[in-house]
C-alpha cells in the first residue's frame, strides 16, 4: 500500500520495481482476458495464483505480460483498450493484489494465428502447459491453416514433437484425461495411438496408470497386449512409411538436439519439406564445408 495506490496489496519496493522497469504500465480494468484464446484448458482463477500474487506483491513483476490492441478483430469486445496475448496468470495475480496497472509489452498488426503462436511459445518457455494443452494449441494452429512443418518451424521444435501431440488428439477422451495428468509419457502415447481398438486402448492406458502408481515401468498385462502388435525388426530392409520416417526424425532430434541436414532429408522423404528448402540446407552445409554448390533452377515449377 502506498499513497499513490492506497488500495493495492503491493509493497512500495514492488511498485517501484514496476515503475522503473522501462515498460508502459497499462490499466488493469481496460485489459480484456479472453479465456477461449488462452492455450490453457482450465480457466485461471484467483485461487490458482495466490502464491504468485504474494511473490509479485513483494518483488513486482519479473516478466511483463504481452498485449495487443483491442479492436483488431471483429470479435473483440467494445469496452476495453487491450487484449491479453500471454500472461493470464500474472494478470490475474495483479487483480488479486488489487493493483490498478501492470507492465506489458504491446504487439500489434499480426494475424490471429500469429498471436496464438505467441501465446503458445510464451507458455512453453515457462513450462506451464501439460501435453494435452500443448496438443489443443497445435490443433488451433492446424485449424488456422498451418501445416505441421510450419508449426514445427515456428515453435523451433522437431516435426516428431508436433506429431506426438497430434496423436493425443486422436486418443479417446478418457485417455486424453490421463495425458493431462502427466501419467502417460510420449512413449506411452505412441504405443496407445497404435492401438485402434477403443476398449483395448482404454484398457492399456488404465494398466499403464496402475503400473506407474505402483512405481513400475510397464505392467506385464500391458507388455502382453503390446507384444501382439507387430514389432520392427532390427535388420529389416523395406520402404518406410511416413510415420516410421517421422519417428526416426524424432530420434535424431532428441539425440543431437537440432534439426540438422539428416533430419531435413528425412522430412523431405516424408513430404514435409519442399525441394527448394532441402536444396537450400544442402547449400548451407556445402558452404560450411568449403564446397561449391548451386541450387537448381525452380523458376518453371
Amino acid at each position: 500500500m502506498t499513497d499513490k495506490y492506497p488500495n493495492s496489496l503491493m509493497c512500495a519496493e514492488a511498485i517501484e520495481n514496476d515503475e522503473m522497469c522501462g515498460l508502459t504500465l497499462y490499466p488493469i480494468n481496460k485489459i480484456f482476458s479472453d479465456h477461449e484464446f488462452n492455450c490453457r484448458i482450465e480457466q485461471v482463477t484467483p485461487m490458482d495464483v495466490i502464491d504468485l500474487a504474494k511473490s509479485i506483491a513483494q518483488k513486482g513483476l519479473l516478466a511483463p505480460i504481452i498485449l495487443r490492441p483491442c479492436g483488431e478483430f471483429d470479435t473483440d469486445p467494445k469496452d476495453y483498450d487491450h487484449v491479453i496475448v500471454a500472461g493470464y496468470r500474472r494478470y490475474q495475480a495483479y487483480r488479486v493484489n488489487n493493483h490498478p496497472v501492470i507492465p506489458a509489452i504491446l504487439r500489434q498488426g499480426k494475424k490471429k494465428d500469429s498471436y496464438s503462436i505467441d501465446n503458445f511459445i510464451e507458455n512453453l518457455k515457462r513450462k506451464d502447459l501439460n501435453l494435452l494443452e500443448q496438443a489443443r494449441s497445435i490443433e488451433r494452429l492446424y485449424n488456422a491453416g498451418m501445416s505441421r512443418n510450419a508449426i514445427a518451424n515456428e515453435l523451433n521444435v522437431s516435426d516428431g514433437w508436433v506429431q506426438v501431440r497430434c496423436m493425443i488428439l486422436d486418443l479417446q477422451p478418457v485417455v486424453q484425461a490421463e495425458v493431462a495428468t502427466g501419467i502417460l509419457t510420449t512413449t506411452h502415447i505412441r504405443k496407445l495411438y497404435s492401438i485402434k481398438d477403443i476398449e483395448q486402448q482404454i484398457a492399456v492406458a488404465v494398466e499403464i496408470k496402475k503400473a506407474r502408481q505402483r512405481g513400475e515401468g510397464t505392467s506385464k498385462n500391458v507388455t502382453k497386449i503390446l507384444e501382439k502388435e507387430e514389432k520392427p525388426r532390427a535388420m529389416t530392409k523395406k520402404r518406410r512409411t511416413v510415420t516410421e520416417i517421422r519417428e526416426m526424425m524424432e530420434v535424431l532430434y532428441e539425440t543431437f538436439g537440432s534439426h540438422g541436414l539428416q533430419n531435413r532429408l528425412l522430412g523431405w522423404t516424408a513430404g514435409d519439406v519442399a525441394n527448394f528448402e532441402v536444396y537450400h540446407d544442402i547449400k548451407e552445409e556445402a558452404r560450411e564445408a568449403g564446397i561449391c554448390f548451386e541450387i537448381p533452377d525452380f523458376s518453371h515449377d
